[in-house]
């Protein structure tokens, strides 16, 4: 009880204590209020007299700062009237000397004029008859150009016909003789292609022949192997005719199977052969005649060692045959030419 007691006591002294704090705050809010109150007034006078003041300054230098205004502008509409009549008296005077210059230099100019158009006229006439002179001299060179030209322009039509005609006709005779070649080159083909045939007519001749002699002696071989198997299996002949009846059918369709008889027909034909020592000596010629020239035609050949076409043709076959001559472009030439001009320094 002592504790609650003394606990109550002290509980009212701590509320007492609060209480008079308490209102010592409130009385210093009041006072703190009044004096702001009392502050903001002062301060808010002093800012109207501040303002009324301002006020009355800004005023006072606008009037000041307008009859300054006025007084300069007087004063340089004044400065602006003196220059205009100044200016207006240079104008004027520049004016009347500029006029008197422009009549000066308008009088000189048309005597300058004149004199130019004088000239001109001189030169243009002038220049005028030098055309006209230079026309006429190129109208005449031309006219002998032209002339000159046509002439030659004949002359080498004349020539180059000359020499077409030439050219046809040497082309025309190495035509024909290239044809001709050909001919002698299909003939020689033909005659190697015929007795070709011919060769393998006979080997099919003979080997018929021997495929003949084989089927004889088969059927020689058969009959008697057939005597051998009769008489060794039934021993006579009238005890089994039914069988060998089968046999000699079976035999018969063998000897059916195997090839027939081929019957040929061989047509001989005579085929033209030189002899051995005239194509020697026709060879040799041709070849010493080659020998001499680098390149050689055909007609040339026949001309200089006088032999016909199909002479000098197998000539210079079986030459090129044994590759003692070469041939180039329809041109003959010995190898031994040929060695010597690929040898030969450019």
């Amino acid at each position: 009880m002592v504790l609650l007691d003394e606990w109550r006591s002290q509980r009212e002294e701590r509320l007492d204590v609060v209480r008079e704090r308490q209102q010592e705050v409130r009385s210093r809010i009041a006072q703190l209020q009044m004096s702001r109150l009392t502050q903001g007034g002062q301060e808010r006078s002093l800012r109207q007299q501040s303002y009324f003041n301002l006020q009355r300054q800004i005023q006072e230098f606008l009037t000041e700062t307008n009859s300054n205004r006025r007084i300069q502008a007087e004063l340089l509409s004044k400065e602006l009237d003196d220059f205009v009549r100044s200016l207006s008296s240079q104008i004027s005077l520049f004016l009347t000397v500029t006029a008197k210059d422009r009549e000066k230099m308008a009088v000189e100019t048309s005597k300058e004029l004149r004199d130019f158009c004088e000239n001109l006229s001189l030169s243009l006439a002038d220049l005028r008859e030098q055309r006209q002179a230079r026309i006429r001299l190129l109208k005449t060179q031309t006219q002998d150009f032209l002339t000159t030209s046509y002439l030659q322009r004949i002359q080498v039509q004349a020539q180059l016909n000359r020499q077409l005609t030439a050219w046809l006709e040497a082309l025309r005779s190495d035509i024909q003789g290239y044809l001709q070649e050909l001919e002698l080159l299909r003939e020689g083909r033909r005659r190697r292609l015929h007795q070709s045939f011919q060769e393998s007519r006979l080997q099919r001749l003979t080997d018929v022949r021997e495929m003949r002699d084989r089927h004889a002696r088969f059927q020689a071989k058969l009959q008697e192997y057939r005597k051998n198997l009769q008489f060794e299996v039934w021993g006579s002949q009238n005890q089994v005719v039914s069988q060998m009846k089968q046999v000699e059918t079976s035999i018969k369709s063998a000897v059916s199977s195997l090839p027939k008889r081929v019957e040929v027909e061989v047509k001989a034909e005579v085929v033209e052969v030189v002899a051995p020592n005239m194509k020697a000596l026709q060879e040799r010629s041709v070849y010493n005649y080659l020998r001499k020239g680098k390149g050689v035609r055909l007609t040339e050949i026949e001309a200089a060692t006088g032999l016909n076409r199909v002479q000098t043709v197998d000539a210079l076959r079986s030459l090129l045959k044994q590759g003692l001559i070469v041939q180039r472009d329809r041109l003959y030439s010995t190898l031994e030419t040929v060695k010597t001009s690929v040898t030969m320094p450019s």
